[in-house]
């Protein structure tokens, strides 16, 4: 009788449901294995890499690769630095250098005519007198003209490496999309040099 009881007891003790945890506690993984609870793996994003193009007064003017977030300081250390008659005064060194970016170092005294980050020495001035030469600004810079986006900067830029610099404003009409109203719009902002 008594190992009935002592059976019985046993068998109640051992199919008694566990005691619920808690609400909004965590539960131990300690018992899965190892002892050791899991860590998220860290994934660090490999930094992009770009290509920008380097010309005028640098010692070695050229197409160089750099990374996403450099700056113009950093490409004109890959070119070998300025030369002795580049003009400082007229360089923005801060600039962040983006992919296809042509970065151009004047001379002293030299006047570049070219705004909206297409070199190191535009930025925002405040001068809306400052015109964008449509032969060497890259995407950023055509973009701050009126009714060009990404799209028909993309267009700019290919028209100009498949058929060559531009020869007046006028031939910016011939890119799909830039019809009489928006050539309107652009004309006095754009210069080609």
């Amino acid at each position: 009788m008594i190992a009935l009881a002592v059976f019985s007891a046993a068998a109640i003790f051992y199919y008694q449901e566990p005691a619920k945890e808690e609400e909004g506690t965590v539960t131990d993984l300690e018992d899965w294995g190892t002892g050791e609870k899991p860590v998220p793996e860290k994934t660090e994003a490999e930094p992009k890499t770009i290509m920008a193009d380097i010309k005028g007064q640098v010692v070695h003017p050229g197409v160089y690769e750099t990374a996403a977030g450099e700056r113009v300081i950093d490409l004109i250390e890959k070119a070998g630095g300025l030369t002795p008659d580049a003009d400082q005064a007229a360089v923005n060194f801060a600039l962040q250098v983006t992919d296809e970016m042509m970065v151009y170092i004047p001379a002293i005294g030299e006047e570049t005519g070219v705004t909206g980050g297409a070199s190191p020495t535009a930025g925002p001035t405040g001068n809306d007198t400052e015109l964008v030469n449509i032969n060497t600004a890259d995407p950023a810079a055509l973009e701050t003209l009126p009714g060009i986006g990404p799209s028909k900067s993309a267009a700019i830029i290919e028209y100009r490496d498949t058929n060559g610099a531009f020869k007046t404003v006028d031939d910016l009409k011939s890119i799909s999309g830039i019809g009489e109203k928006t050539f309107e719009k652009l004309k006095d902002k754009i210069i080609v040099k």
